[in-house]
């Protein structure tokens, strides 16, 4: 499957697939961005993560989980996702995680951001996109921003990481406001 939209070179979002399971074990498990994943905190088996990617390869209608690839390297560097996905209101929450470090810096979520968004507006009419990311990750909000990401809300304290506690932010994106 090629990209989801020709407007974008830097990445392709694709199916996710069985040959995924060891790039995304590595990332989950990696302690620098699991930091980030705001998920599962304690360490993923390999059944565990098999049951993961078997469960996003499975056509829920409330899920939608893709693989990010570089077109530059042509390797799996990531995967996005859109959840909870509602679709009398019009709306879904949107996680992106870029597992492979060596592609950090290189605009993947900046051309990430720019699929997913056209794919949930334009192919899944959706009116609204929100998120929530810590306080912390600073690169995340500054890119959730650049796209069109206005803030929400806080959640005060929300988040446990590395013996403190952080608020995580809210932020949402509306159809109207997103242009490519």
């Amino acid at each position: 499957m090629s990209g989801l939209h020709p407007f974008d070179n830097q990445c392709r979002l694709r199916p996710v697939s069985q040959q995924d399971i060891e790039r995304s074990l590595t990332w989950r498990n990696d302690p620098e961005v699991k930091k980030n994943l705001l998920s599962y905190r304690l360490p993923i088996t390999k059944p565990m993560e098999e049951n993961w990617i078997e469960q996003a390869m499975s056509g829920n209608k409330d899920r939608i989980v893709f693989a990010i690839d570089s077109v530059e390297t042509n390797k799996h560097v990531g995967f996005v996702e859109l959840n909870t996905i509602d679709y009398f209101n019009r709306n879904a929450q949107l996680a992106i995680v870029i597992g492979d470090k060596e592609e950090y810096g290189k605009g993947l979520g900046t051309s990430t951001m720019n699929l997913i968004l056209s794919y949930a507006f334009n192919e899944l009419n959706l009116n609204k996109v929100y998120l929530q990311v810590a306080e912390y990750n600073q690169a995340a909000q500054a890119l959730y921003a650049k796209i069109g990401f206005q803030e929400e809300g806080r959640f005060r304290k929300q988040h446990f990481t590395e013996g403190s506690y952080h608020d995580m932010i809210a932020m949402g994106i509306l159809q109207e406001d997103f242009t490519t």
